[in-house]
């Protein structure tokens, strides 16, 4: 509020609100038909921000994604809002993407899938003459590191739990974990022996299309002729788009040897890593960014430094968890460092809408003039925060 005594010089009226940025594209992706496809968390919180949505629907499922649009045409009639707010674009024609990116019209981009598609994206935003926002989220290898100690009170366990974790949905979450940090000791050989156990009796599902299962069997026959890899398979399975589990391990001083094993590989594997506990902090030292970051330890272990760097390159920090469950709440972030998103924000929880919002400050305007939010009577009833305090109250 105007402030006409304050000091060193009068304070001017300003009343500040988000406004929509316009048309988004939502690129939906190919894993998740409901969660993060056609109504998913970028059309819904691009929808709750105000702006309309074009959506491109993934060509893995387009007759779901037909029932979903038609089920949101039906929501949006329901209150009264037109069915121009949002579209959907079927096809498997890769130029769809191109024209979206660039189409003029769109003032924003949301999308999840690969780190190829979404830095095509970011570069066709740039190459715009007025470049857009590409809120990308594009994999993740979420790193789960089990101490000496978590490992001692029940490695059997943990190792069941982490395998049910990588293979969840034949290992086709953006959250699954890719690499696994065990301790070189005793500890960590009973880990291991467990997994072996458990890996030789999964079979997993089918994978969700033909290219998917393609890339990941070539993905595993080249990992496959790598030297100074173990590797621990599961029960094959050839029906449609099956494939084998496949979990490698190896130790941190081999990696150096084998960068593609810090890749993303989309389907059923995961990487056990031996090294010395007192190794950990400089394996997550060297690791880019990340969706999410696990540590499985006692409770009176000090891993203050651990956590402390974990928190550095993941958007969402695990204790004694799996990262693969996704809950949809206020406080949840999906996002995390690059290359695992684009920008440091999240597709999940409230904080997701404020991607597609710009703020605008209105500064000493008439109260008729301005936007009703802003409005002194407040007659919307919404909260906002005054001189500091929120109220839902008109301003007398």
């Amino acid at each position: 509020m105007a402030d006409p005594n304050f000091l060193p010089v009068a304070r001017p009226d300003l009343r500040k609100s988000q406004q929509p940025l316009g048309v988004v594209a939502v690129f939906a992706a190919s894993n998740f038909p409901l969660a993060f496809s056609v109504a998913g968390g970028d059309s819904a919180s691009a929808l709750a921000a105000g702006c309309p949505v074009i959506v491109k629907a993934h060509p893995s499922h387009p007759n779901t994604s037909q029932i979903v649009y038609e089920a949101v045409i039906k929501g949006l009639a329901s209150q009264g809002l037109p069915k121009e707010l949002f579209a959907i674009i079927q096809g498997e024609n890769p130029e769809i993407t191109h024209w979206l990116a660039r189409a003029p019209e769109v003032s924003a981009i949301g999308f999840t899938g690969s780190a190829m598609v979404g830095k095509l994206l970011i570069r066709l935003s740039q190459e715009r003459s007025v470049p857009i926002p590409v809120y990308a989220e594009m994999g993740s290898l979420n790193p789960v590191f089990f101490t000496p100690t978590a490992l001692s009170e029940k490695a059997d366990e943990l190792a069941k739990a982490a395998i049910d974790s990588a293979l969840l949905g034949s290992g086709q979450f953006c959250t699954k974990p890719g690499i696994i940090i065990v301790p070189n000791d005793n500890n960590g050989d009973k880990f291991i022996s467990q997994v072996k156990e458990y890996v030789a009796q999964q079979k997993v599902a089918p994978l969700l299309n033909k290219g998917i299962a393609t890339r990941f069997k070539d993905a595993i026959v080249k990992l496959s002729k790598s030297k100074g890899l173990e590797i621990i398979s599961g029960t094959d399975n050839s029906d449609g788009f099956g494939v084998t589990a496949n979990i490698f391990v190896t130790d941190w001083s081999e990696v150096k040897n084998h960068e593609d094993l810090l890749e993303e590989h989309f389907g059923p594997t995961s990487v056990i890593i031996r090294t010395p506990f007192d190794e950990y902090l400089k394996v997550a030292k060297s690791m880019q960014g990340q969706l999410t970051a696990a540590i499985h330890a006692g409770a009176d272990e000090n891993v203050k430094d651990l956590v402390d760097q974990l928190s550095q390159i993941a958007g969402r920090v695990i204790w004694n968890g799996f990262p693969t469950a996704v809950s949809v709440t206020a406080a949840q972030n999906h996002g995390g460092q690059w290359p695992a998103s684009s920008t440091h924000t999240t597709s999940v929880g409230l904080d997701a809408l404020y991607r597609f919002v710009r703020p605008v400050v209105y500064q000493n305007f008439p109260d008729n003039k301005l936007p009703q939010e802003l409005q002194n009577a407040n007659p919307y009833g919404i909260e906002r925060v005054i001189n500091s305090e929120r109220s839902k109250k008109a301003i007398n």
